[in-house]
């Protein structure tokens, strides 16, 4: 219905992501973790730079770096941004979150926010799933591996992700 009329007028006339190639990058999690660690030039060497919700910079550069080049939000966190040079993806997940996203979108017109399609985002874990059969016990300390039900801090071949995100792009 209304919504959805909403939505069509929100639709940006081209695909925002379509040229999107980078030839590296860094999917910071929002764990304290990432504290015992500075890894804020290492995490900024890379071209892109992955933030979730609130995972703020400000403060804390010299662990987790202060570039974002796209945040991913829940419905929880829609709208927030640290700095208006980011990109903001919602995940769209659920019909309250559909809701969300069109009423923030259609009184925010100018905000660097996109809905992420719930059949990617499924996509999308189903792949972070795959990644993650392989890991067990014996493979954490030589892979760099932390198990914890999601992941820690990891290195997997030319993968590097730093913290616990709960997803990988």
């Amino acid at each position: 219905g209304h919504a959805w009329r909403k939505l069509l007028r929100l639709l940006p006339e081209e695909d925002a992501g379509r040229e999107w190639r980078f030839a590296s990058c860094a999917v910071v999690g929002n764990g304290g973790s990432l504290l015992m660690y500075k890894k804020g030039r290492e995490i900024d060497a890379h071209q892109a730079v992955f933030r979730f919700n609130r995972g703020v910079t400000h403060g804390f550069e010299q662990h987790v770096g202060k570039r974002t080049t796209i945040r991913i939000v829940n419905r929880n966190n829609i709208g927030f941004m640290e700095d208006g040079d980011e990109m903001v993806l919602q995940q769209v997940t659920s019909p309250e979150a559909f809701l969300a996203f069109v009423n923030f979108s259609s009184s925010h017109p100018k905000s660097p926010l996109y809905g992420i399609d719930s059949e990617f985002h499924g996509y999308v874990l189903q792949r972070y799933r795959q990644l993650l059969e392989g890991v067990n016990a014996d493979l954490k300390s030589i892979l760099g591996w932390q198990y914890t039900g999601v992941a820690g801090g990891c290195r997997y071949t030319g993968l590097r992700v730093h913290g616990a995100p709960p997803l990988l792009l």
